[in-house]
């Protein structure tokens, strides 16, 4: 794999961001909340992201810093 081989990359990864965001979305839901103000930061970042893109009536707000789209 050579720097920037995205496909290959996302082929490695068995945890991807959407697992990732839909844990944090279980989470809320098994504590009872039913939408969050979500903040993140770096590779948080773009898990939260990924939360309120994937669910936007539970992500009311997204605070995303020094993080990138994930792409």
């Amino acid at each position: 794999m050579s720097s920037g081989d995205i496909p290959s990359a996302l082929a490695m990864a068995p945890y991807t961001l959407q697992d990732r965001a839909d844990d944090g979305l279980g989470l809320l839901t098994a504590l009872g909340i039913e939408r969050a103000h979500v903040a993140g930061s770096s590779m948080g970042g773009m898990i939260a992201r990924t939360m309120a893109i994937s669910r936007p009536a539970r992500v009311p707000t997204l605070t995303s810093t020094k993080s990138s789209t994930g792409f």
